[in-house]
């Protein structure tokens, strides 16, 4: 567990790092932005252009959405083998 721990808020500050160094000087415009998630802006911003934006943060819920869906196999396989 200590492991996953390290690894996690390694590549959290390593994402936190890019978003950083990706966002624009004005930083007003990040956060007045109509996306309601800055971090969408930063990602147009730093792309050029609305589509690849969308395909980043796309593919960005993709991978949460299957890093979950393993969890919840991982949960229920180790239920379904202690009977419970």
């Amino acid at each position: 567990m200590g492991v996953s721990t390290l690894l996690n808020g390694t590549l959290g500050f390593a994402m936190l790092l890019a978003l950083l160094f990706c966002m624009p000087s004005d930083i007003n415009s990040v956060l007045g932005s109509n996306t309601y998630y800055p971090f969408m802006n930063i990602y147009a911003y730093a792309v050029g252009s609305n589509s690849g934006a969308t395909a980043m943060v796309s593919r960005i819920i993709g991978l949460l959405d299957d890093a979950e869906s393993i969890d919840i196999l991982v949960h229920e396989r180790r239920d379904a083998m202690n009977g419970s």
